[in-house]
């Protein structure tokens, strides 16, 4: 029955639509996942972070994930990466994006694990048998537990441990990659953990937030620098092969609209949370200065504009780029609303739609849109996250489909896009939503063994970069 579901949805992809184009052979198209999600943090000592006692309850409440769910097991990743790998390649994949896990490989300050970064080593060796060119996140979220005792990003010292442990990471790995990320959506570590305090360290300060954001943005320029000193600074991020490398963030990225557009007041907190959210950062590590504007007319609680420069003291003159490309993470469209009642001034509204199993409505066209807007920085561009939750996988054949479409309209209208990564490949833990949600191209049977099945989407996916392969 699997067979005929693929085979019909392989022929319905091909038949559907206009050709698309050919992609560039150095074009990479992958998966993407994380350690914390899918390692087990029983392996190798990730119960030493902050989010396992959060999920443990040791931080804010008995119970801070749906369903109780933890991830002492999570999918085992940590033992079955060579089976996971496998799976990659058979579905044609030449990349995948993962992160090593900060808690694991220095669990103490200063005090580094050798044994893990073995099996790191192990584990990006066996992705590099495969054919699969690895890009690694050094941040997911997840701090070892010291780190989080110490005040995390709100301690002035924080840039400067995270480069102890970034260039421990690059000098031990650094021989089997070239590609790194050194935040995943680092707004959301800003405005989740430290504005409205629904993830670790539960902190509902915005002066600390912007604090956090601050020294997050010192930590990753110090970080770059470092890499570039170890790795050299790729010329426009590329190799002599013409693959995308070098070090870059993954932001969060979404398409906020006014709720009416005839609206000023609409328009105008559209654009403020658009500039907030999706590029406020950018702006910080390429320019050296946080500038965080707050309309005063519109939110009740006057926050105050943010300007502050980024100690020159942290980088050498004429340290070289800040980045090497920027990461598109993008999942959905929202509409924002002017409100009276928010603190903020703002509501997020979702628009009508076909939407994931979480409610994200499915909006193909915010790629193009996104990739349109992240041009302007001249910088080039990734999608390093996109992906649908549905257990069914009802929606996400064609979900792949039509976002690739609009990959496709955005890489013929110019835009210097170099690589693209599904969300996910495996069914994995998604945050406070546990294991309900399932994004992966791969079923995990949770309630056999862990089993991996490829569900339809996979074979979509597969046939789909195959119609944009340059042969």
């Amino acid at each position: 029955m699997h067979t005929l579901i693929f085979i019909l949805l392989l022929i319905a992809g091909t038949a559907l639509g206009d050709t698309p184009p050919k992609y560039p052979a150095s074009f990479l198209w992958g998966a993407a996942f994380s350690a914390h999600q899918t390692e087990g943090s029983l392996a190798g000592g990730g119960n030493n972070s902050d989010w396992h006692d959060f999920e443990h309850g040791r931080i804010g409440k008995k119970k801070n994930i749906k369903n109780g769910d933890t991830t002492d097991i999570a999918i085992d990743h940590w033992n079955r990466y060579g089976e996971d790998f496998q799976i990659a390649k058979d579905l044609g994949l030449q990349t995948i994006r993962t992160s090593v896990a900060w808690e694991k490989i220095e669990p103490q300050p200063g005090q580094f694990n050798q044994e893990v970064i073995r099996h790191y080593r192990a584990v990006l060796m066996k992705m590099r048998d495969h054919g699969i060119k690895p890009m690694i996140a050094l941040h997911h979220f997840v701090h070892p537990k010291w780190f989080h005792e110490q005040g995390g990003w709100t301690n002035s010292e924080s840039p400067k441990w995270f480069l102890r442990y970034a260039e421990h990471v690059v000098r031990e790995l650094g021989d089997l990659c070239d590609l790194w990320i050194t935040f995943n959506e680092p707004v959301i570590q800003v405005g989740g953990g430290y504005m409205i305090g629904k993830i670790p360290p539960l902190v509902r300060n915005p002066w600390k937030a912007f604090d956090v954001a601050w020294n997050m943005a010192r930590a990753h320029r110090m970080a770059a620098h470092m890499i570039h000193q170890v790795q050299g600074v790729p010329e426009n991020a590329r190799d002599a092969q013409g693959r995308l490398r070098g070090v870059g963030i993954a932001y969060f990225t979404q398409i906020f609209d006014p709720a009416d557009p005839n609206n000023p007041g609409d328009v105008l907190v559209a654009q403020q949370v658009e500039e907030l959210a999706s590029w406020a950062f950018v702006r910080a590590v390429e320019t050296g200065r946080l500038q965080l504007k707050f309309p005063k007319s519109l939110a009740r609680v006057v926050l105050g504009d943010v300007d502050r420069a980024l100690p020159a003291t942290d980088l050498p003159t004429n340290a070289g780029p800040m980045q090497d490309w920027i990461g598109i993470n993008y999942y959905s469209r929202y509409l924002i609303k002017k409100s009276l009642i928010s603190p903020l001034g703002v509501t997020w509204l979702s628009p009508p739609g076909t939407a994931g199993d979480n409610g994200w409505i499915i909006y193909p066209n915010g790629i193009e849109r996104l990739l349109k807007k992240a041009s302007e920085f001249n910088l080039p561009l990734v999608i390093s996250e996109n992906g649908l939750a549905d257990a069914a996988d009802s929606r996400r054949p064609q979900f792949i489909r039509d976002h690739l479409a609009s990959l496709d309209r955005a890489l013929k209208a110019g835009a210097d896009v170099r690589g693209y990564y599904f969300w996910s490949l495996l069914d994995n833990f998604e945050w406070l939503e546990g294991y309900e949600k399932r994004f992966g191209l791969v079923e995990i049977k949770y309630d056999d063994n862990l089993k991996r099945v490829p569900r339809a989407s996979a074979a979509v996916y597969k046939n789909e970069i195959e119609l944009r392969k340059t042969q």
